[in-house]
């Protein structure tokens, strides 16, 4: 296993710092599932980046690259085992190994470590188990708006009413995607606004964005496509685990009506990597000079 995998998972995956009244023998019982699959894949893959200098950037290469085999492994199960769930064919388990022979190229031992991990994240999407019960649903929803909780990512105040298309309507959000194996258990919700949960979608991390997009040879913040901000902004939001850059507050503690996006070197031009967000209060405070954009993000 990578030494540095510890390191890794607190930096790439965001941590729920409520407790939602959710219980859920399945979701403890497949707990660790895809986080063992996820750990097993990036010890083993090994990406040739030795020509980035930036040592965040070789760690986030490999970490996309990862997954992107986690996916395949996962959604290669899922689509044979409802299959064969339909055709009432007990051979899943046959199929399900040779697909992943013709995809893997790996050990014996880490094959059939791989194909348990997969199957049983496979069969316990695949039969919807990882779904929240109605019951749970008002429990969560209940338990936000009775302590006024908001959104996890923006930090924006949540309309509870069912109904709400807003934006900030409240949504439940599974901060490790149900659709890869993500679990419906307490420490896997989160609230969300609609906005945030709709561009998040099913994305693990801030390395799953398509941030290269967002690379404008350009000082001038005027010339920062709009249309390219949404994403962008969440990607830097997860990155910084909810927080603001400069003074570290949750955005979720803060209810910002706006934040700020700025560059750390004005040396350089606008890329993902020289960006950051802030709260307004830092940025009126240390006058940021940056991109004021509003909470909820806009549709750009």
């Amino acid at each position: 296993m990578s030494d540095d995998w510890e390191d890794v998972r607190a930096i790439a995956y965001p941590v729920m710092s409520k407790v939602y009244p959710v219980e859920d023998s399945e979701a403890d019982d497949h707990l660790s599932d895809a986080p063992a699959l996820l750990q097993l894949l990036y010890g083993r893959i090994k990406v040739e980046a030795l020509l980035l200098g930036n040592l965040d950037l070789q760690r986030d290469v490999r970490l996309r690259t990862s997954h992107y085999v986690f996916a395949r492994i996962v959604r290669l199960g899922v689509f044979l085992f409802k299959r064969h769930k339909r055709e009432e064919s007990d051979s899943f388990d046959d199929a399900y190994r040779d697909q992943l022979k013709t995809l893997l190229d790996v050990d014996e031992e880490t094959f059939a470590r791989i194909f348990i991990l997969g199957r049983r994240l496979a069969i316990y999407i695949g039969s919807q188990a990882a779904e929240l019960s109605e019951g749970s649903r008002r429990a969560v929803r209940k338990f936000a708006r009775t302590n006024l909780h908001n959104c996890k990512y923006c930090g924006t105040p949540l309309n509870f009413e069912k109904e709400s298309k807003a934006d900030n309507a409240f949504e439940i959000e599974h901060l490790f995607a149900q659709s890869l194996g993500g679990t419906s258990h307490k420490s896997n919700l989160a609230a969300s606004c609609n906005r945030c949960n709709k561009i998040k979608d099913d994305k693990l991390s801030f390395v799953d964005f398509y941030y290269e997009t967002f690379s404008l040879v350009t000082d001038d913040k005027e010339n920062v496509v709009p249309h390219r901000l949404p994403h962008v902004i969440l990607a830097i939001i997860m990155r910084q685990q909810g927080k603001c850059f400069h003074c570290t507050r949750d955005f979720y503690a803060l209810a910002p009506e706006s934040i700020t996006l700025s560059r750390l070197e004005f040396d350089d031009y606008y890329h993902f990597r020289n960006c950051y967000v802030a709260c307004q209060p830092c940025a009126t405070r240390l006058s940021i000079d940056g991109i004021n954009v509003e909470i909820p993000i806009p549709k750009g």
